[in-house]
This record gives structure tokens, C-alpha cells and sequence, in this order.
């Protein structure tokens, strides 16, 4: 039986569609049973027809099998009639499959997106986003994001603690997801803590306005106010209490006001290590007023020692502040 290529493909349309009168399958059947060639190229099309037809699946693996559902077997070459080959069944199944074509290689390309991480592990790391934004990750703190950012938008994601310093651009908004709670850029430096096992997030605005955008309440920051998001009921408390000393480790800057020893030492070492150390542990109880700015741990180790009349010794990076009673 001599069928010509535009009727066997419409034979083999109608019957993958369930169109196909008993005496066009049976046509077709003979036609398959002619040579190999034939065969697998009915093989070839019923394959990428229920692929795309009947197997929703993973978008990426779909676009895969198609691509490989369409190698068909070489055949020989034919004389086709340019006038008889594009019909117009021809053309439009062209068109939808460039399409589809198409979007699926949208699809794979936008599913395949790979994301970047900065993690700051054991110590404070600082970065410059490709924006010029700058970012400084405090210890044990990660910042994930697509390797696409800043091309059309500035969506990042935090666990941990790190202070933002934005370049802003009212274009591209930086946004951070913290915990389940959004905290929008306005032209800011910020500080946000959201560590994974806490049930807060805490925002502080040292510079500009910050937005802050739960399920249910948005608000907004303006310099030095704070704000601080509870997980457990997704409520936002704003002008919380703002702590002096939530963005030392990025300053250096510390402020400690009628404040135990013991506290001071232990928010110090938090940015720099185990730098100090009280030997008398009933001293961590003496009280003290001071602030340092950008001191080497030396020298608070001098300045502590002297306000509370304590003594100081230097094994090592760590210096040993000791004494019997402070001065009050």
C-alpha cells in the first residue's frame, strides 16, 4: 500500500487523537508492518504525543524525553511537493510545537536557576553583592540567594544575624526573608537577627528606612527604632527595646551602661573570641559604665582593669582580668 508522507501523517494524527475510522487504523496497521523505518516512526510519534499530552510531570524531565522523543530513524530522502508538504494542518502543528518548544525550554532554563550561598561559619565574614550592596555575615550566619540577583530583582533569604548596608534602587527593591517575616530596603543600613532556633527576628535601622512585612501587619523603621517579629504568633512588635550593641560585630562599637561584668566580657567575646577572661568568677557580678570604640582587646583588658581596680595578665590572645573586689 503506497501512502504518501502528508497521509500518513494524517492518518497517524487521527488516530493518536481517537479519530480514526476502523478501515483508516487498519490502513495504518499495514502501513507500520511495510518496514522498520515505518514502524519506528509511529513509535517516534505516539511516544512524543502522550508525553505531552497525558504525563504531566517534572517539568525539566519532560522537556528531556521530548527532545529525545524526536530523533526519528534516517530515512531516505524524498521529492516532497512544497505545494502539497505545508498545508495548513502542517503549519499550525509547526507553530504549536515550535511553541511548546518554546516554553519549555523557558521552563527548563527558569527551574534549573542555580542558587549562591555565603555562610560565615567560625568567623565574620563581609561581602559586596554584585549590586554594591555590602553585607557582614556575623559568625554562624548564612545568606542564600539566586545566582541571577540584581539582573532583574534582590531577593535574598538569611539564617543567622548580619548587618545590610543597601545600595538602593528603587527598581529592584531588596527584599530579605528572616524567619517568615520580609524586611524591605528604602535606601537603609540594617541590622536583622534571625537565628533558626529562636522564635524572634530582631531588626534594627541604623541608617534610612526599613519595611517590615508579616502575614498579617506591615510596618516601618525609621533610623535608630527597632522591631522584633515572633514566629510562633506572627505578630510584629515595633520600637521594641533596642539593644546598644546589636550590631558590634560589624562596628566594633560597644556600649555598656550599669552593666555586670560578666555581661560585657561575654558580648566582647561574641565579636572577637575568647579574648577575656575572669579569673575570679565573684568579680563578673562588679557593675561598670564605659564604652569602646574599635579598641584592640588589650586595651579594654587596660581599661576595665583600672576602673575596677582589678589587675590583668596576658597568656597567649587571651587576657586574664583578676582581683579580690572591684571598685564600685
Amino acid at each position: 500500500m503506497e501512502l504518501n508522507n502528508e497521509h500518513i501523517d494524517e492518518l497517524i494524527a487521527k488516530y493518536l487523537a481517537g479519530e480514526a475510522l476502523p478501515d483508516e487504523a487498519l490502513q495504518l496497521d499495514e502501513w507500520k508492518s511495510m518496514s522498520a523505518e515505518n514502524e519506528a516512526y509511529f513509535k517516534s510519534c505516539y511516544e512524543a504525543f502522550h508525553q505531552v499530552a497525558y504525563k504531566p510531570t517534572d517539568q525539566t524531565k519532560m522537556f528531556a524525553r521530548i527532545l529525545s522523543s524526536i530523533d526519528i530513524p534516517e530515512q531516505k530522502p524524498k521529492v516532497i511537493s512544497i505545494r502539497t508538504y505545508f498545508t495548513p494542518m502542517r503549519i499550525a502543528a509547526s507553530i504549536l510545537v515550535v511553541s511548546l518548544i518554546g516554553v519549555f525550554v523557558a521552563m527548563f532554563r527558569q527551574n534549573n536557576i542555580n542558587e549562591v550561598s555565603i555562610a560565615s561559619l567560625d568567623s565574620i565574614k563581609t561581602e559586596v553583592l554584585k549590586d554594591g550592596s555590602t553585607v557582614v555575615l556575623n559568625k554562624q550566619a548564612k545568606l542564600t540567594f539566586s545566582e541571577n540577583y540584581s539582573l532583574k530583582e534582590r531577593k535574598l533569604k538569611l539564617e543567622g544575624e548580619a548587618f545590610f548596608e543597601v545600595k538602593h534602587d528603587e527598581n529592584k527593591p531588596f527584599v530579605i526573608e528572616a524567619g517568615g517575616v520580609l524586611i524591605k530596603d528604602i535606601g537603609t543600613a540594617f541590622n536583622v537577627k534571625a537565628n533558626p532556633q529562636s522564635d524572634t527576628v530582631f531588626v534594627l535601622v541604623t541608617e534610612g528606612v526599613v519595611e517590615m512585612e508579616s502575614a498579617s501587619k506591615q510596618i516601618r523603621l525609621a533610623q535608630n527604632e527597632s522591631a522584633i517579629y515572633i514566629k510562633s504568633t506572627q505578630t510584629i512588635i515595633a520600637n521594641a527595646l533596642v539593644l546598644p550593641n546589636a550590631a558590634s560585630y560589624k562596628t566594633k562599637m560597644f556600649s555598656f551602661k550599669d552593666q555586670t561584668l560578666g555581661e560585657l566580657v561575654e558580648t566582647i567575646n561574641q565579636v572577637y573570641g575568647p579574648v577575656l577572661v575572669v579569673a575570679n568568677k565573684k568579680l563578673e557580678a562588679c557593675r561598670i559604665t564605659v564604652d569602646f570604640n574599635n579598641e584592640s582587646p588589650e586595651t579594654m583588658a587596660i581599661v576595665l582593669s583600672e576602673t575596677l581596680g582589678l589587675t590583668y595578665k596576658q597568656i597567649g590572645n587571651q587576657f586574664i582580668l583578676n582581683g579580690e573586689v572591684c571598685v564600685q
